[in-house]
């Protein structure tokens, strides 16, 4: 393959990092918007075309729910969304909200424009991919892949004024950095002559490696992630093998394999709400599932899987990296007590099992709940979402305008919070509950986002 081919290759995995064509100032201080959801709304009979319903039969379908024209109360336009549901009489929410954004920015760190930093739980660390790129075939794990020529640099968050991040630490091998990270520092793999490939697990002070997966020559340990309490969950190909094993390993070290008979596991990811339940994608020859299980069950693990299907061909394993590209876990002792909580309000469990994720067939963020069948889609141009810990009903977007804060199941119960193409990397800190993430070129915006709620309510 041509210099110029692996280029094109490497930059299908870099959709995250396109968003960012155009970059926008951020200003300091605390940012307030309230936005009124839609106009009062009245309720349309099937056979209202347009017109106000005037006593329609209770019960009776309602071809569609509209808003009254500000202008001509005799005009109708209808609400996206409610065009053809509902049984005649259905409310359709008001919805009015407000909310206070303190942003900080925090200036700008050099990254390899390719993959995002990781930052750590208490919000007081990044860890930044530096020098050259990786090539794509590295970071698909494929056999006879070139060891990458950069590293990771770890990156102070902690000053308390507006400094930018300085660094502090390089982890001293040549490494990718990893899907994961806890309170004591951050997974990395490292692809080893032989063609073999570990996993570790670097400090967050000294970037110093504790290789928790090894192997022979050959033997690729890939797409690692970490779970509560111990738990470390990846992919595994075997010499002369084409796909990957799923390896589970409990917190007393016990290991448990499912093989890749009927497709090759990747992108392991924990549920991470106290449990070890956990998502992964599979590939199935050119199809891509999701699906969702419970090692906690043992032997009878596959009775418990849950899938959904994300692409019925031309799939691959980039695919299925791309679908998790901007997704990072956080396991911290706070987090879990987080995810224990119970949002009286919503009547939702913090912890309740969410895959964040891009959606290959339909090219935005989406958001999967294994209880029902299908995935929740986010906006149009999304490229980018992450659940609010605060709240759990709502999630942050990023498109390439701006990062919103919307409601997971209501497209209209959204806030704009902050233009430009940010991404959102979540922390356990109250004080900087998100550090924001804002590519542009070889240089990475950081900004510190902190929301304090002004009004949020819902009616009907």
């Amino acid at each position: 393959m041509t210099p110029a081919a692996r280029r094109r290759r490497r930059h299908r995995c870099t959709r995250v990092l396109a968003a960012a064509a155009s970059a926008a100032v951020i200003l300091g201080g605390c940012v307030t918007e309230r936005v009124e959801r839609s106009a009062p709304t009245v309720r349309l009979d099937d056979s209202a075309r347009g017109r106000i319903a005037a006593d329609a039969p209770a019960g009776r379908p309602a071809r569609g729910a509209g808003v009254r024209d500000r202008g001509d109360a005799a005009a109708v336009r209808p609400i996206p969304g409610f065009e053809d549901r509902g049984p005649l009489g259905r409310p359709v929410p008001v919805f009015t909200a407000g909310v206070r954004a303190e942003v900080q920015p925090r200036g700008a760190v050099g990254f390899d424009e390719q993959t995002l930093p990781a930052a750590s739980p208490d919000g007081m660390r990044l860890a930044v991919p530096s020098g050259l790129p990786p090539e794509w075939s590295t970071l698909l794990a494929e056999p006879g892949c070139p060891p990458p020529d950069g590293g990771v640099l770890i990156h102070d968050l902690s000053s308390p004024v507006a400094e930018p991040p300085r660094p502090m630490a390089p982890v001293r091998e040549p490494v990718l950095l990893g899907r994961a990270v806890d309170d004591a520092g951050f997974l990395v793999e490292s692809p080893r002559p032989g063609g073999g490939r570990w996993i570790g697990h670097a400090d967050w002070d000294t970037g110093e490696i504790r290789w928790l997966v090894t192997g022979g020559p050959g033997e690729t340990n890939a797409f690692a992630t970490l779970g509560p309490g111990g738990w470390l969950a990846w992919c595994r190909r075997g010499v002369g093998e084409e796909r990957f094993s799923l390896v589970l390993r409990d917190p007393a070290g016990n290991e448990q394999v499912l093989p890749g008979r009927s497709g090759s596991w990747l992108m392991p990811r924990f549920a991470l709400d106290g449990t070890a339940r956990l998502f992964a994608m599979v590939l199935r020859g050119n199809a891509l599932d999701a699906v969702f299980l419970d090692p906690d069950a043992g032997a009878a693990i596959m009775a418990t899987l849950r899938r959904t299907t994300l692409a019925t061909d031309a799939a691959d394993l980039g695919t299925a990296y791309q679908a998790m590209a901007a997704d990072l876990a956080m396991v911290t002792a706070m987090d879990t007590a987080m995810n224990t909580a119970m949002d009286t309000r919503a009547g939702v469990r913090a912890g309740e099992p969410r895959l964040y994720f891009v959606h290959p067939a339909h090219g935005r963020a989406a958001v999967w709940d294994p209880a029902t069948p299908m995935p929740v889609l986010l906006d149009a141009g999304s490229f980018a979402a992450v659940a609010d810990h605060q709240d759990p009903r709502y999630c942050l977007v990023s498109t390439g305008e701006s990062l919103q804060r919307r409601a997971v199941a209501e497209s209209r119960d959204r806030i704009r919070v902050i233009a430009g193409p940010q991404v959102a990397r979540p922390t356990a800190n109250p004080d900087r509950p998100f550090i924001l993430l804002q590519p542009e070129g070889a240089l990475l915006g950081v900004t510190l986002l902190r929301f304090d709620p002004v009004t949020d309510t819902i009616g009907g």
